[in-house]
């Protein structure tokens, strides 16, 4: 569990760092977004994220750690599919702004589900998390940049997407909530 918890938020944290470090590219490519309107489009991200990250303990004492870690897992891996194949602006900043939020929801389900893992060594636990959301961002930017010039924004997506789902498939299969006498 311990291992699903840390490999899992692994790749989700390389689904987040793709999007993050090209999504805003993609808006100034696909719908030729003026920087102004680019650096306000990642504002608004920024700001979502951290309401989200704020009113998370609500979704996490509501539906468990293991769930919002699950279902945020899942949806940003959703969300990242089909952002860039979405024709209307609009609707592509409304999907990128909800991704903004269920990744502050990630952050904080996921980081607490780790540190529930072995509560003896919870100092441990929070290194060895944030290595691997600093190895995530690596793996993220690396392998959506690969992605991005073997075949542009829609394979990159694809490829994002396809990390986030492995992700929640292995929070779901493999890791376990200590908290809950059920799992």
């Amino acid at each position: 569990s311990v291992i699903a918890c840390l490999l899992g938020g692994l790749l989700a944290k390389a689904t987040w760092q793709g999007v993050l470090s090209y999504g805003i590219s993609f808006y100034r490519v696909r719908f030729e977004l003026s920087r102004d309107m680019a650096s306000y489009l990642l504002s608004g991200l920024a700001l979502v994220f951290i309401a989200a990250v704020l009113v998370s303990s609500w979704f996490i004492d509501r539906y468990g750690r293991k769930t919002v870690t699950f279902v945020s897992f899942l949806l940003m891996a959703v969300f990242s599919f089909f952002y860039t194949g979405l024709g209307l602006f609009w609707v592509s900043v409304a999907v990128f702004l909800v991704m903004g939020v269920v990744s502050g929801l990630r952050r904080n389900a996921s980081q607490s589900l780790s540190l529930e893992q072995v509560p003896l060594m919870r100092g441990s636990m929070m290194a060895l998390s944030a290595a691997g959301d600093s190895l995530g961002s690596v793996l993220g930017a690396g392998v959506g940049g690969f992605a991005y010039g073997l075949g542009g924004y829609g394979l990159m997506s694809v490829v994002l997407g396809i990390l986030g789902v492995v992700s929640a498939l292995i929070i779901q299969v493999y890791a376990l909530d200590p908290t809950i006498t059920e799992n």
